[in-house]
């Protein structure tokens, strides 16, 4: 996607004389916060790895920014770390996804394929991803208002013929 988005913005620029920019307005947001403090697991110092599934979490050598990274793209709000927490961390999170949460698709998937896949990872036995963060890791989203970077059109016109 990273070589595909320049290519595209350059065709809607040639196409539709499409000019944008992007601006930090205020907007909504999610605060990440310690509500439990004690619950993560912090660990050994070494190499990072994090993986999220459909309705799962795993991480080793995680900070707080990837995990508002990644929270971010789940619940497609920004999530601002303001835990203070600035070491390192070991969880694994399972949950039962709701219509709010942008799930993770692969290039070409099928949508019905995924919505099969959603219905199979919705397990009423588990929490919310909101009170999984809570109850495992100590950790809380609150709604705030804080920056939210957005794209302005300058300028477009009827497309130019072939």
């Amino acid at each position: 996607m990273a070589r595909v988005r320049p290519m595209i913005q350059n065709m809607l620029a040639d196409r539709f004389g499409l000019v944008v920019h992007r601006e930090a307005r205020e907007g909504r947001v999610y605060d990440l916060v310690v509500s439990k403090p004690g619950r993560l697991k912090e660990a050994a110092p070494g190499q990072g790895q994090f993986t999220s599934g459909l309705a799962s979490m795993t991480a080793r050598g995680v900070g707080m920014a990837q995990l508002a990274e990644t929270l971010s793209s789940r619940l497609q709000l920004p999530v601002i770390n303001k835990t203070g927490l600035t070491g390192v961390y070991d969880f694994d999170l399972a949950w039962t996804p709701d219509e709010t949460e942008a799930l993770p698709a692969k290039p070409g998937a099928d949508p019905f394929a995924r919505q099969a896949a959603l219905a199979a990872a919705t397990d009423s036995s588990r929490p919310s991803l909101y009170i999984e963060l809570q109850d495992k890791l100590g950790l809380k989203l609150q709604s705030g208002r804080g920056p939210v970077s957005v794209i302005v059109v300058d300028s477009a016109h009827l497309p130019t013929e072939n």
